[in-house]
């Protein structure tokens, strides 16, 4: 088993929430509270399901599928701020392709663990 850190999937989505925490908080006043506050769930738990992932004995495919459905949900959201206006065309393409950077690495992870069995 790696050491969290030393998985890339962990040090892109680490750099992602880095990057994305400071536009959230550029999101209008009144959105603080509900979707930008649901955002920032939403990173942090694909951050611990990482780490779960990382961390699990046998099988973790469980929390990689997790991993993904969480993955379409926080792209949904961002989805709808670029929609609703809190975050410009340019800035949306490049959390996009962020986001499908984490994806492709997680489809890896995935595919290694459906190899491996």
């Amino acid at each position: 088993m790696a050491d969290t850190d030393d998985l890339v999937i962990f040090r892109k989505h680490y750099d992602f929430t880095l990057y994305f925490y400071p536009v959230i908080d550029n999101f209008p006043k009144r959105e603080k509270f509900a979707m930008c506050t649901k955002i920032k769930n939403k990173l942090d738990r694909i951050m611990e399901l990482i780490i779960d992932a990382n961390e699990a004995r046998g099988s973790k495919i469980r929390f990689l599928n997790r991993i993904d459905d969480e993955l379409k949900k926080l792209k949904v959201k961002i989805r709808l701020a670029k929609d609703m206006h809190f975050l410009s065309i340019r800035k949306h393409e490049i959390v996009v392709k962020k986001i499908d950077e984490i994806g492709r690495l997680l489809g890896g992870w995935i595919k290694s663990c459906e190899n491996k069995k």
